[in-house]
C-alpha cells in the first residue's frame, strides 16, 4: 500500500516537472515577484581634507576657467595651510580667496577678516600656481582683526603683483613680526595702516621688498607700541612717496630707524614720529638733508637721536705702578656742576676710564661732555687733574663730528 502510494506520488512530481518544461512561457508570467525595495548608492566627490568641512566654498567660473572660491573658515585648526590648487566637488582647480564688500567702509575684505582663533597662515603654491585674491592686486584688510594671528608665511605663493596692502594686518595684536618678504609689491601703491595696532610686533622684515611705486605709507606702523627698531634700507623706495603722515605714530618704544640716503618723506609727513619716544629716536645711515629738515622739525621739543658716541678718558702714572681702580673720573654734560653729573667710573689696569656709549638727542646746540679726574688719595699729582672736554656737532648731512 505504501509502496503504491510512493510510486503514484513520484509519478505526479515527474509529470509536474515535465509540464513546467513544456509550458515555460505560460508559467513565466505567473511567477510571483518579490519587491526588495530601491538601493541608493551615495557617491561622495573627492575633496581635499584641508577644505572639506573647514571652509565655506564654491566652484565658480570666469573666462571659461573654473576655480575654488574660499569663503569663511569654519574649522577649528589654529594653523592653516592654503594651497594654490585643490580638489573640491570632483574638480581640481586654482584656489582664490574670496572678498566681501563692506558697505560701511566701502572696502573689500577677505572672509578671514576678524577670525579670532587662527594663529598662523602659510601659503603654498602647487605646480607653479599661487593663491590669489578674488580681485587682482587687492590684499587690503586681508587679515585685519585676526587677534590671535602670530605669523603669516607668504613663500612667494600669494597674491601675484599686489597693488594695495592697506590695513592688511591692522589690529592683529598678537602678530610678532611685521614681515612683507615673499610678496611682490613692485606695483604696490597703497600701504597705509598695513600694521596699524600690531602691538606685539617688535621688528619688521622688509628685506628685498620693492616699494618704488608706493605713494601712501601713512600710519603704516602706527600703534606698534613694542616696535623697537626698523631698517628702511632693506627695502627699495621710490620718489613718488606722497604720504608718510603718522607713519610711526604711537610707536612708543621705537629707538632706532635706519633711513637710506635717498629716502624722502612724503609731501604730507605730519606727525611721522609723533610718540613719546621722539626725543630718543636714532636716525642712522645719513639720511638726506631734505629728510632731516622736513621730518625732524616735527619731532617733539625739536629733539631726535643724532647718533651714538663712545666717551673715554685716560690717566698715566709715573713713579709708581698703575693698577685698576686707583683713580676716579667723573663725566659732566655742558658744565662741571653736580646737577650735570652723568657718570662716575674708575680706571682699568691700562689707565683708561670708559663711560660707555651715549645716544645724542639735542640738536638746538652742540653737545659738550667734560671728563674730570679726581685726585687720588695718598698720591701726589704734579701735573694737576685731568680735564678733557669733547663737543659733539651735527653736520648738515646728519653725520656726527667730534671736536675736542
Amino acid at each position: 500500500m505504501k509502496r503504491t502510494y510512493f510510486k503514484n506520488f513520484m509519478a505526479i512530481i515527474m509529470a509536474f516537472i515535465m509540464s513546467i518544461g513544456m509550458n515555460a512561457a505560460v508559467f513565466a508570467d505567473t511567477i510571483p515577484v518579490i519587491d526588495m525595495g530601491t538601493f541608493h548608492n551615495v557617491y561622495v566627490q573627492p575633496t581635499d581634507s584641508w577644505i572639506q568641512d573647514k571652509w565655506e566654498h564654491e566652484i565658480k567660473e570666469e573666462g571659461g576657467k573654473e576655480y575654488i572660491l574660499l569663503k569663511r573658515y569654519t574649522g577649528s585648526d589654529t594653523d592653516l595651510i592654503i594651497y594654490g590648487k585643490a580638489t573640491a566637488e570632483g574638480k581640481t582647480c586654482p584656489v582664490i580667496i574670496g572678498l566681501e564688500y563692506d558697505s560701511g567702509t566701502g572696502n573689500y575684505t577677505s572672509y578671514l577678516n576678524g577670525n579670532t582663533t587662527v594663529k598662523s597662515v602659510k601659503f603654498v603654491s602647487v605646480s607653479g600656481t599661487s593663491v590669489m585674491p578674488e580681485i587682482a592686486g587687492k590684499a587690503n584688510e586681508m587679515f585685519k582683526g585676526m587677534t590671535a594671528l602670530e605669523k603669516v608665511e607668504f613663500n612667494d605663493s600669494f597674491g601675484g603683483k599686489l597693488t594695495d596692502i592697506s590695513g592688511m594686518f591692522e589690529g592683529c595684536t598678537a602678530l610678532k613680526t611685521a614681515d612683507l618678504t615673499g610678496l611682490d609689491l613692485s606695483e604696490c601703491k597703497k600701504a597705509e595702516k598695513t600694521f596699524k595696532g600690531c602691538m606685539g610686533v617688535t621688528s619688521s622684515k622688509l628685506t628685498g621688498v620693492d616699494l618704488k611705486k608706493l605713494t601712501d605709507a601713512s600710519e603704516m606702523y602706527s600703534g606698534c607700541s613694542n616696535l623697537t627698531s626698523i631698517d628702511l634700507t632693506e627695502a627699495s623706495w621710490g620718489s613718488v612717496l606722497e604720504d608718510t603722515a603718522k607713519m610711526f605714530n604711537g610707536a612708543e618704544k621705537l629707538e632706532e630707524i635706519k633711513v637710506p640716503a635717498d629716502f624722502k618723506a612724503g609731501t604730507t609727513c605730519t606727525d611721522m614720529f609723533k610718540t613719546s619716544a621722539e626725543k630718543k629716536l636714532l636716525i642712522k645711515d645719513s639720511p638726506s638733508e631734505t629728510f632731516i629738515n622736513r621730518v625732524c622739525p616735527t619731532l617733539k621739543d625739536s629733539n631726535r637721536y643724532l647718533g651714538e658716541v663712545s666717551i673715554r678718558a685716560a690717566v698715566s702714572l709715573s713713579g709708581n705702578t698703575l693698577k685698576a681702580d686707583m683713580f676716579t673720573c667723573k663725566l659732566y654734560r655742558d658744565s662741571v656742576a653736580e646737577v650735570n653729573l652723568i657718570k662716575t667710573v674708575k680706571n682699568d689696569s691700562t689707565g683708561r676710564f670708559d663711560f660707555g656709549e651715549f645716544k645724542l638727542s639735542d640738536i638746538s646746540k652742540p653737545v659738550k661732555y667734560i671728563a674730570v679726574q679726581e685726585e687720588a688719595e695718598h698720591m701726589t699729582n704734579k701735573t694737576g687733574n685731568l680735564t678733557s672736554e669733547t663737543t659733539i656737532i651735527l653736520n648738515t648731512d646728519g653725520s656726527l663730528k667730534i671736536r675736542e
